[in-house]
């Protein structure tokens, strides 16, 4: 084998028993005018005049710039929809006004009904059959001072405690504001009834009088201004109508007088 040291050193000259340092590159050559590229290729070594990319990334990573502050629009269809829901509200608030106030100021009182009259004649019982005719007379007022009332479909019945004895139809009327009207309604009666309803009329007969009620239903309307307004079916109510029947007669009178009649 050969040895190493006898060889001939190669590479660069000693200095000083030391290796001395490669010689400077040469200067860079500009290139001709024309050519595709104006500047010569950095020296080797030298580094990239940019940050180099992140590892494991395809492009280098910029930090995008901020965005100026953009300004508030609105979206059409929400302001058209906001803008319909205001005007809706403003007018169900005026047309609710416009109807609160007229029911205030026209606001119609209740019709007053009174008895004035009531009759019997003809008045007889047998077995479970009863026969009879009663006359009542009723007054009618009017306490509006601007409204007039309409009826219609007007029906009346009269009573014993529970029991009908007998129902009629009235003719229709109409009344003015601050008006007066009189009814007048005939009964008939040719029916079987209970035994109860016997007994008790009967009894009463002892005494002098027997009691009856008397009822009338009808529709009623109210007239304002040209403006017909709250329709609705009138319930009154004649109670405890005492009329001198004694047993040894068949007919008789009323003995309260007039009677106020309630009304629903």
């Amino acid at each position: 084998m050969e040895d190493d040291s006898a060889r001939p050193a190669t590479g660069y000259p000693l200095s000083n028993g030391r290796h001395s340092p490669p010689p400077p590159p040469p200067p860079a050559q500009h290139a001709p005018f024309g050519t595709a590229y104006p500047y010569g290729a950095p020296p080797s070594g030298t580094a990239y005049p940019y940050q180099a990319p992140v590892f494991g990334s395809a492009y280098p990573q910029y930090q995008a710039a901020p965005t100026p502050n953009q300004p508030y629009y609105y979206n059409r269809r929400t302001l058209l929809n906001r803008r319909l829901f205001l005007i809706f509200l403003f007018s169900a608030a005026i047309a609710f006004s416009v109807l609160f106030f007229l029911w205030l100021f026209l606001r119609p009182h209740l019709p007053e009904f009174r008895v004035t009259s009531l009759t019997v004649s003809n008045f007889n019982i047998s077995s479970q059959t009863m026969s009879g005719f009663w006359n009542a007379k009723f007054q009618v007022y009017n306490p509006n001072k601007k409204t007039k009332i309409s009826y219609d479909a007007v029906e009346s019945e009269i009573f014993y405690h529970s029991e009908t004895l007998s129902r009629t139809r009235i003719s229709p009327f109409f009344q003015d504001p601050k008006s007066m009207t009189v009814l007048n309604a005939s009964y008939s009666a040719d029916t079987y009834v209970d035994a109860w309803v016997l007994d008790g009329i009967n009894g009463d007969r002892k005494h002098g009088s027997v009691l009856f009620d008397v009822k009338l239903l009808a529709k009623v309307a109210y007239k304002s201004r040209g403006l017909w307004f709250r329709r609705h079916l009138l319930r009154v109510f004649c109670e405890n109508m005492a009329v001198g029947l004694p047993a040894n007669s068949n007919s008789g009178n009323f003995s309260g007088g007039g009677r106020a009649c309630r009304i629903h």
